[in-house]
């Protein structure tokens, strides 16, 4: 029997805590294998101006949102220690495009993404990751309410 290949898509919030669980409540280690991919991301453009922060400032930036990703690709894990998930972190200025990327270059059956509570100004505004996720995959996305 083969084994399903999902990539839970964690930011760490409790929407990709309710995906982990709904993984652990419909698969087995023996029926699917996990990774849990995080995108690690510095969406303000730092630019070029006389305000700009300096080179060590900027990568002082980008490692710690590097470990702030860690951080949550690791906490979700955590509640899929069963699974023995494989945890990756990617880094992407836009997250829909970098999950996409990693996608195409690591084939799996479905991501799986939980659902966080915006307000639908905020996802009028800023889009949504899951919505992005839907329109952009061309593998299923399962989204976990």
């Amino acid at each position: 029997m083969s084994q399903f290949h999902l990539i839970l898509a964690s930011d760490g919030s409790a929407g990709a805590q309710k995906a982990a669980e709904w993984i652990r409540q419909h698969f087995t280690a023996e029926t699917a294998q996990v990774t849990v991919l995080t995108v690690s991301h510095n969406p303000v453009d730092l630019g070029s101006s006389d305000f700009a922060p300096t080179p060590a400032y900027s990568e002082a930036l980008e490692d710690a949102a590097t470990n702030d990703a860690r951080d949550a690709a690791h906490d979700t894990a955590s509640w899929l220690q069963d699974f023995h998930p494989q945890v990756m972190v990617i880094s992407g200025r836009s997250i829909v495009p970098a999950i996409i990327a990693y996608v195409e270059q690591h084939p799996a059956d479905a991501i799986v993404i939980g659902r966080r509570e915006h307000s639908l100004v905020h996802n009028l505004l800023v889009g949504s990751v899951s919505s992005g996720l839907i329109s952009e995959s061309s593998i299923p996305v399962w989204l976990i309410p």
